[in-house]
């Protein structure tokens, strides 16, 4: 699947913001199937004819086509993940899915228009230009529609449907009432043990690659090193410029930068010499299959608890959004009690 129908395939298969918010059917569990002969076979809805009316919502009809069209969608995406004895289960449940993904689309845009919403161009313009902007250099949205035989209309009449959705639900989310610090408190305390953190360490280094097995290149190489090392000590270089100036290391381009690392993710020996060494100390030469390094530590965070105020704001941001989630659930459950839903079988 292209690019752009990875793009848009929330909005082509249903809109958007609805599969995230109320995805009325299970998830495909793949660890659980059952035994073909506890049942009566059932026949392969895949295999039904696509011009038959499958579901009336509100009077309005929906073709078994319009179903099975997303369910191949959704098989293109990640079908080759399912285990080929499992398929027919998985089909299945995608053809659930999909039929209750396009029955609560049909509600949402009835919504829209009871509500009056309306999209402009100009803001769709802004949104074709975000997708534009994310897309590789070598790659223009033009060729990426026209591989997956979709128009500038399609794609626009795709995005004013996502554009209303969400705005219909920022109606219905108004009213909600942000996460005050007593409720952030309580999840904090109450699950102290996701916020738990690993020792860590945020280090630079310098690399000198050894390439040769000669002992005697070997030393020269890291006596030049050491050389390097006694000048950064003395303050004639900054660690980052000669790193930038002498480090065989991609990190280089960076000032020697690696980031912040736990245990486990280097080698032993730079490992053991990053989490020895004192902050700011520039380390003895050590050496790793990769070379000569010396490792300069910036920062050191003991494992532990996360402190509050460092998680507050991503703990109300999570909260929030599962509140959001609640709101918009219940919300698209009273529309399908209202609907008139009618299902017809063969």
């Amino acid at each position: 699947m292209t690019m752009v129908r990875i793009l848009l395939t929330a909005t082509l298969c249903g809109i958007l913001s609805l599969d995230a918010y109320a995805q009325e059917g299970t998830p495909i569990d793949l660890a659980q199937t059952e035994d073909l002969f506890t049942q009566p076979l059932k026949p392969n809805p895949l295999l039904e004819d696509p011009e038959r009316i499958a579901i009336r919502v509100n009077g309005e009809e929906i073709k078994q086509g319009d179903i099975i069209e997303r369910v191949e969608m959704a098989l293109e995406r990640f079908g080759d993940q399912i285990p080929p004895d499992q398929l027919e289960k998985a089909e299945e449940q995608l053809f659930q899915q999909a039929k209750n993904s396009i029955i609560n689309e049909r509600l949402i845009l009835a919504e829209i228009k009871t509500e009056g919403i309306e999209i402009s161009d100009e803001r769709i313009d802004e949104e074709i230009a975000k997708i534009k902007s994310s897309l590789p250099e070598d790659t223009t949205l033009e060729a990426l529609l026209e591989a997956d035989g979709l128009s500038q209309a399609d794609l626009r009449a795709d995005l004013s449907n996502e554009l209303a959705t969400q705005s219909l639900f920022d109606l219905q989310l108004a009213s909600l009432k942000e996460i005050d610090e007593e409720e952030a408190k309580a999840f904090y305390t109450e699950n102290n043990a996701q916020f738990q953190r690993p020792e860590s360490v945020t280090a630079s280094h310098i690399l000198y690659k050894v390439s040769s097995a000669d002992e005697a290149l070997k030393a020269s190489t890291r006596e030049e090193l050491a050389t390097l090392r006694e000048q950064i000590i003395t303050g004639e270089l900054t660690f980052a410029a000669a790193a930038e100036a002498h480090s065989s290391c991609p990190s280089s381009a960076n000032g020697g930068s690696l980031g912040t690392f736990q245990r486990g993710q280097m080698v032993p020996e730079f490992e053991q010499a990053a989490f020895m060494q004192e902050v700011d100390e520039i380390g003895d030469i050590v050496e790793t299959q990769f070379g000569y390094h010396i490792i300069q530590v910036s920062e050191k965070l003991a494992a532990g608890l996360v402190p509050y105020l460092d998680v507050e704001a991503q703990i109300k941001e999570f909260l929030m959004q599962q509140k959001q989630q609640k709101s918009i659930t219940l919300y698209i459950q009273r529309l399908r009690e209202n609907a008139s839903i009618e299902e017809l079988t063969l």
